[in-house]
C-alpha cells in the first residue's frame, strides 16, 4: 500500500487506504477531500471498505448539490 493510490474514476476520485481502514479520499468534481483516521477490529474489511465508501460518496453527493 505503500505510495499507491486507486483511481476509481480517472479525473474525478481517486483515494489512498491502510489495511485497518484508514483512507484518503479525494473526489475532484465536488471538491472534497476526506482523511479517516480509524482501526477496523480485522485488517482488510471488504463489508467495512465498502460501506465507508458508500459514506464518502453521499457526502460528495450532498455537497455537489448544494453549491
Amino acid at each position: 500500500y505503500h505510495n499507491a493510490f486507486w483511481v476509481k474514476e480517472p479525473g474525478a476520485e481517486f483515494t489512498g487506504w491502510g489495511i485497518f481502514g484508514q483512507f484518503i479520499w479525494v473526489h475532484q468534481p465536488s471538491e472534497t477531500v476526506i482523511a479517516r483516521f480509524s482501526s477496523y477490529p480485522e485488517a482488510s474489511s471488504p463489508a467495512l471498505t465498502s460501506e465507508t465508501l458508500r459514506g464518502f460518496n453521499a457526502i460528495a453527493n450532498f455537497l455537489t448539490t448544494q453549491s
